[in-house]
């Protein structure tokens, strides 16, 4: 990421276009993401509760069927997003905003995916957990939205707060 070193990251001779398709994938990413995770919760947090609770009422154990595919999907989402972390942190950094705009976005984009992935994962260990998940699954969504917005808009912005050609 010679852009980091380079500050150029708005200019013609950056890597602005590169990375507006990069961002533009990471939307799409996100919009599958949510529509995946919206067709297996069923707008439903109660039916998902009552499908994780084991037969008896107690929590499921780690070596059930449901745990072990929640931990794949676990796997698999904590490698994506933090690989969808590394990009927008990496060009907010680069980017001329605010140090404190900067630190909240990047903490949000880091802990958003993290609490989410967590409460899904423990959920399947203890039906309660469902709320928490179905209500930090928006969070996400919108804290990944805001900042590939904020990206997008600083990166096509010229020095004089035009857009850029």
């Amino acid at each position: 990421m010679k852009f980091l070193a380079t500050g150029k990251l708005q200019g013609a001779e950056g890597p602005r276009l590169l990375l507006s398709f990069a961002l533009l994938f990471a939307l799409c990413f996100l919009g599958a993401h949510a529509l995946r995770e919206a067709s297996y919760w069923s707008f439903s947090p109660e039916r998902v509760a009552s499908e994780l609770a084991a037969p008896d009422g107690q929590p499921r154990n780690f070596s059930s069927p449901e745990s072990s595919a929640a931990l794949q999907d676990l796997h698999i989402d904590l490698f994506l997003f933090s690989f969808l972390f590394l990009l927008i942190a990496s060009t907010l950094q680069a980017l001329p905003l605010p140090a404190a705009w900067k630190r909240t976005l990047i903490c949000a984009a880091a802990l958003t995916p993290l609490l989410y992935q967590c409460f899904r994962y423990l959920m399947h260990l203890y039906a309660n957990l469902a709320w928490a998940a179905l209500a930090t699954a928006p969070a996400l969504y919108l804290c990944y939205l805001a900042s590939i917005a904020t990206l997008l808009a600083v990166l096509w912005r010229r020095s004089d707060g035009k857009a850029a050609k």
